[in-house]
């Protein structure tokens, strides 16, 4: 299945495409439908599994927040029919127990993580970035196993940091970052 660049996608065709590839994870973001092909690397998927552990862990005696491993959709968006976005980051808290629906989350996570990769750099560093700071997202970690770069009001852990990094929303939650990259191979 290939989706045309440069043009815009009405919710509807979101919605049809969807439902005629369930399997395949597309992302909705600014009128333009994103095919999240191919799968995570190896590195991705290790990293990932290392910060959720270390995020539940954190917060599993909380009754307030989860933590959200992909893939899961949250919709962003101000109104249940207009101007939604759904987005598949690769991890996420989230707070609201009441914005849970049956095969997605509906509203703003507190805290989303975005592994970067090789053919997804753009999407995570700017058109994300972007979209995460228009709707609120008040913590946003880019983590970049290909150590480029990019200073934003957002944190980003890169591949040679050996520094504590801190959660200024998640009280008590420190990760020490040259530990997220210990298990990749």
């Amino acid at each position: 299945m290939s989706i045309p660049e440069g043009r815009q996608d009405s919710w509807k065709e979101f919605l049809a495409l969807r439902s005629n590839y369930p399997n395949k994870r597309l992302e909705y973001i600014d009128g333009k439908i994103i095919n999240m092909a191919p799968s995570p690397s190896t590195e991705h998927q290790l990293i990932s599994m290392k910060l959720s552990a270390d995020l539940y862990q954190h917060l599993r005696s909380s009754d307030d927040c989860h933590v959200i491993a992909a893939p899961y959709d949250i919709h962003l968006s101000d109104d249940e029919e207009q101007d939604v976005h759904v987005i598949i980051p690769d991890i996420s808290v989230v707070c609201e127990k009441e914005k849970f629906k049956k095969t997605h989350y509906h509203g703003v996570p507190l805290l989303i993580v975005e592994i970067v990769s090789l053919s997804n750099q753009s999407n995570d560093l700017v058109r994300k970035l972007n979209l995460y700071e228009r709707y609120g997202v008040k913590e946003y970690w880019i983590v970049n196993p290909i150590n480029q770069n990019d200073e934003k009001t957002y944190e980003q852990i890169a591949a040679t940091t050996s520094e504590n990094v801190y959660s200024s929303l998640v009280e008590g939650f420190v990760i020490d970052a040259s530990t997220i990259f210990d298990e990749v191979m």
